[in-house]
């Protein structure tokens, strides 16, 4: 009687959760049908924003327009233009916009001189992109609510050049109404077709259902249990101490929670084969179980890692007693076909409620007391001094998750001076973190958190992003400065981050020839070969490739001609002690004539006092970059800095 009451439940069940399935996926498809109307119309409106800005504003605006600020005159005289000839499609507001993104001209007159709320697209724009956002213009009528609007961006071209942007807002709603006309008879028709589809399908669910039925129990059995020592998994432990929890209701009664590592079981896999290790695993299994019998719950996590619960062991001391039980039994020599076996357990402790209040803190407590255990040689109980993972550094992660979004990691930049004719031609892209409660932060302080959170390809790319376009900003002033960035050896190695930088590239609309990405020579030592086939093909685009910190690791010295690389940067150690230290100049030498004998460019890093140039120029050094020429400095900072320079050599 009790599994034909859960059959036929489960058939009720699976009728009722495939009518939800059907009344998703048809939700789904008229979400999907209006989306793409709605596109549509947006589509129509942007080319017809590029209409205008190609027959009606190419013809009656000049680059002058869009140099500074617009006399009285000409402002009168667009506006005379762009409300007689503009708006008269049905356009609530028209806005013009500088190549630097500030309003030159809108007819809402209190936003002239303000920055594009929507500087991504006024940039798409200038790059020969058409496009449209949603957004709200506030009306002149008092206690009105805004009206919802569609702004279209399109570029405006003078001699085959764009010379600024023109955005157009019109009201959404006709474009709405226009789109609803299309998809709703289309969406009536599809809800019948569905529902008459499921009331054929019902008979064909019931008997599935039956059939489900008799597979419900071994599923569960399987997905509770490991497959090959039977012993009860990850998650059929989590689940007993999630029972363990609840029945305790408000009385907290300490139990422990251990992790069992073997170590050198992997010498055994890779020496000997997986079915070795796999019935070593299996006798420790059944060994577990017969010590431990009813005081203790034995479970296997995953690979060569077991768990024990106990409700006995509430304490350190009791705690500490039966770990050592357990590693007693696991030393014990293991007998495989003819072979005598012996592994090393690490057992780490967590007690609750002391070291966490639900399985996943428990365990990842544990886990820290096992990565102890290794090097104590002994059972460790969690404790805060061996847990590396602080609250703070946890809590940072967090916020430089964050901090991508919030759009707080921020470039200097270090510029690197050519030593023939005394120019900077370049500059090295540096990340920073500008917290909003700690201030700015160096590289120091958050690269190690970005590593350990998996964040690095991330921040890489996020790096170069915002060097790229900062290029293309200092371009259109006139200032053409090859940019360097960083790239770790992720990327390197990363078969599919050459087709991201040449989308980036023609994102931005930058010369490849302007990008230097500089690697180090350890990024290359991993997988050699996967290595030079990316670095091959970033060189086929045109990128620039540089071995950063040149000279600490000798070990692609051989392989360097090889190599598709354009650059190489000395390492500070060796220049810092160039004047002091004969070996170290030695050394600079020896790096800039192998470089030019290979054809290589040479820049020196850590060049930080005066005496260091002439040695590296009488070494026929190409370039210098430190603190003696300039620290790394904001764009802004950089752009006076570089205009302060040229003001002797223009006079």
């Amino acid at each position: 009687m009790p599994v034909r009451s859960r059959g036929a439940g489960l058939t009720w069940r699976f009728i009722a959760a495939t009518a939800i399935a059907l009344g998703l996926a048809a939700a789904a498809i008229l979400l999907f049908m209006r989306h793409a109307e709605l596109r549509q119309h947006e589509r129509s409106a942007a080319e017809q924003a590029r209409f205008v800005a190609d027959s009606i504003l190419a013809g009656g605006l000049s680059r002058a327009d869009f140099a500074d600020d617009v006399p009285a005159p000409r402002l009168a005289a667009i506006d005379r233009l762009v409300r007689t000839q503009v708006l008269q499609g049905g356009g609530l507001r028209a806005e013009l916009y500088r190549p630097d993104g500030m309003i030159i001209y809108s007819t809402d007159g209190r936003l002239i001189g303000v920055p594009a709320p929507y500087p991504e697209r006024v940039d798409a724009a200038l790059a020969g992109t058409t496009g449209a956002v949603r957004g709200t213009m506030s009306t002149a009528r008092p206690k009105t609510p805004p009206v919802d609007v569609l702004e279209t961006y399109a570029p405006i071209r003078v001699d085959g050049r764009v010379i600024g942007v023109l955005g157009l807002a019109r009201e959404y709603a006709p474009i709405g109404r226009a789109a609803r006309a299309v998809y709703l008879p289309v969406s009536a028709t599809l809800l019948g077709a569905l529902l008459l589809l499921y009331l054929v399908l019902v008979p064909s669910f019931r008997r599935v259902a039956k059939r489900l039925q008799g597979q419900m129990l071994e599923v569960e059995r399987q997905a509770l249990h490991d497959h090959l020592t039977g012993l009860p998994n990850r998650a059929a432990c989590e689940a007993i101490v999630a029972e363990t929890l609840a029945g305790m209701g408000a009385e907290e009664r300490p139990f422990s929670l251990m992790i069992i590592d073997l170590d050198k079981f992997k010498e055994i896999n890779d020496t000997l084969g997986h079915p070795t290790g796999d019935v070593l695993l299996q006798e420790l299994a059944w060994r577990l179980g017969r010590a431990l019998e009813e005081r203790a719950l034995v479970a296997r996590l995953g690979g060569d890692e077991f768990a024990i619960l106990s409700l006995e062991a509430h304490d350190e001391e009791a705690a500490i007693a039966l770990a050592e039980e357990v590693a007693a039994v696991t030393r014990a020599p293991f007998s495989v076909g003819e072979l005598e076996l012996q592994v090393e357990p690490s057992v780490g402790i967590a007690i609750f409620p002391e070291h966490g209040r639900d399985f996943a803190e428990l365990t990842r407590h544990a886990d820290i007391a096992m990565y102890a255990s290794k090097e104590a040689r002994a059972p460790v109980v969690y404790t805060h001094e061996v847990d590396h993972y602080t609250s703070d550094r946890l809590l940072l992660i967090g916020q430089l998750r964050h901090a991508f979004e919030a759009r707080e990691l921020v470039l200097h930049y270090q510029p690197q001076l050519d030593l023939r004719d005394r120019e900077v031609l370049g500059v090295e892209a540096l990340v920073r973190w500008q917290h909003p409660d700690r201030g700015l932060l160096g590289p120091g302080e958050f690269l190690g958190l970005a590593r350990d959170a998996g964040l690095l390809s991330q921040l890489t790319r996020e790096v170069l992003r915002m060097a790229l376009a900062q290029s293309r900003r200092w371009r259109s002033t006139g200032l053409d400065l090859t940019i360097a960035v960083n790239v770790t050896e992720f990327e390197v190695l990363d078969a599919s981050f050459p087709e991201y930088v040449a989308a980036a590239l023609d994102r931005y609309g930058n010369d490849p020839s302007s990008l230097e990405l500089e690697i180090t020579e350890s990024s290359l030592l991993r997988e050699p070969g996967r290595a030079v086939d990316v670095l091959g093909r970033l060189s086929s685009i045109g990128v620039r490739v540089a071995i950063d910190d040149f000279g600490v690791g000798y070990s692609s010295l051989s392989k360097l001609g090889r190599l598709p690389v354009d650059v190489l940067k000395i390492d500070r150690s060796f220049v810092t002690d160039m004047t002091t230290d004969a070996g170290a100049a030695a050394i600079v030498k020896s790096v800039v004539d192998l470089g030019h004998n290979l054809g290589l460019r040479i820049v020196a890093e850590g060049v930080e006092s005066e005496p260091l140039l002439e040695p590296l120029a009488n070494h026929a050094c190409d370039a210098v970059q430190g603190f003696h020429l300039q620290p790394p400095l904001s764009p802004q900072k950089l752009t006076l800095w570089l205009a302060e320079l040229a003001r002797p050599r223009a006079a």
